[in-house]
């Protein structure tokens, strides 16, 4: 009997699981996302953990991602759709410069500052855009420092 129980409350532990475990729907009305991929380099060298973005003139769908260590971002629709939509994108790039730790409880006073020009952090300044089209799009851009 106790035996029946177990398998029972596993059958149904792992059912549960799955069930969780499924893809998150997409959203009515998002369209066709294509892979993107940005690399940002500065001073010739890839920009590690900067924030990208991909806005577009609507502003409906737009797409974001965080380089890594080659100073890659995979941009994501929504934070969990890999790729974007069809159309033309304002590009912004930014990261911060975190003060270096005093070592005291109190944290530093200084101010983060920021390790990319901040005419690239809004869509509205940004010199950078680009086009995505069906089928994978890959992009390089050159930031510069402030």
């Amino acid at each position: 009997m106790l035996r029946k129980i177990s398998k029972t409350l596993c059958l149904l532990a792992v059912i549960l699981c799955l069930s969780g475990c499924s893809k998150t729907k997409k959203p009515d009305g998002l369209p066709d996302l294509y892979p993107c991929h940005v690399k940002v380099t500065i001073n010739n060298e890839p920009l590690k953990g900067a924030a990208v973005s991909l806005s577009g003139n609507d502003g409906r769908w737009p797409g974001n991602g965080i380089t890594d260590q080659q100073g890659i971002a995979v941009i994501r629709t929504r934070g969990q759709f890999v790729g974007v939509a069809e159309g033309t994108y304002k590009v912004t790039v930014s990261k911060m410069l975190s003060p270096p730790s005093t070592g005291k409880d109190e944290g530093s006073t200084e101010e983060p500052k920021p390790l990319v020009n901040p005419k690239y952090a809004t869509p509205t300044t940004t010199p950078l855009e680009c086009v995505v089209k069906s089928g994978t799009n890959n992009f390089e851009f050159k930031v510069e420092e402030p």
